[in-house]
């Protein structure tokens, strides 16, 4: 008995997925070469991507809690919660710009899967968060913080905003090689887009009628899961786990898309 595969299987391309992980140890290497050359030269290395956030939040502290008088208990845990996973959001869309267009030789010289660059950004991002997380885990009972059992839903949480900012780095790294204003956008847009997102004050603040226009901004259901599960101790309601999966599979669905259509003419425009 033949048990031979039919031949349209047996010429079926490798899934994305199969393809980057056969490259797997040039993602590692080219995660490994953004590291270094972030902090080549600086003494501190790694301790840069905690003291970065803490340094933003000892000035928000002055300003907010006793300038403007902010009446929320233990305020630095709450500013911290939020605003190391807006760090990895930010950080990671600003420097995918630079994700195909900085990396021109490497593309027209070696053949690999092109997908794996803004991959990198995102994983060098990712390193720089679990030094931030380690470190904020050590800080968080002296800030205030109370441990509890729903803290074990953190990592669906970050694995959720992980697939989204992937997504979006997807879509920015491509869409930068035809439009090259897009950083200076970011630069402008994505501080425009902190001030709307509830890290410095509490989302029972906004007034009942904008609840729903500030839930267009995609991270402010991360920003709000991240608090009830450090801050408020409790689990995240049914609306948010729903809007950041929708969130997560539009943000990926969409950079897959925008990749697999424009990467054809990818060294056209390098």
């Amino acid at each position: 008995m033949d048990l031979a595969l039919p031949p349209s299987s047996k010429a079926r391309p490798p899934s994305t997925i199969q393809r980057v992980w056969e490259y797997k140890t040039l993602l590692g290497s080219l995660i490994a070469r953004d590291i270094k050359l972030q902090y080549r030269g600086a003494f501190l290395g790694l301790v840069w991507s905690l003291l970065n956030p803490v340094l933003l939040v000892l000035v928000y502290m002055v300003a907010f809690k006793f300038v403007l008088r902010f009446r929320l208990e233990h305020y630095a845990l709450w500013l911290l919660t939020g605003l190391l996973h807006w760090q990895f959001f930010a950080t990671a869309a600003i420097t995918s710009t630079t994700a195909l267009v900085g990396n021109a030789n490497l593309i027209h010289n070696i053949h690999f899967p092109r997908i794996i660059l803004p991959l990198a950004v995102v994983g060098s991002r990712g390193v720089h968060l679990l030094f931030s997380i380690l470190a904020y885990l050590l800080l968080f009972v002296p800030l205030g913080g109370e441990l509890w059992a729903g803290m074990l839903l953190y990592p669906l949480v970050l694995g959720l905003q992980i697939l989204f900012v992937t997504g979006v780095a997807l879509s920015i790294s491509i869409l930068t090689l035809y439009f090259r204003d897009l950083r200076h956008l970011l630069e402008v847009g994505i501080p425009m887009l902190f001030w709307l997102t509830p890290i410095i004050y509490n989302f029972a603040q906004i007034p009942e009628w904008a609840h729903l226009w500030f839930r267009l901004n995609p991270m402010v259901s991360f920003v709000i899961s991240y608090q009830d599960l450090f801050y408020l101790h409790q689990v995240p309601d049914l609306a948010n786990w729903g809007f950041m999966a929708f969130m997560a599979a539009g943000s990926l669905g969409l950079g897959f898309a925008l990749f697999r259509r424009l990467k054809p003419r990818l060294e056209d425009y390098l």
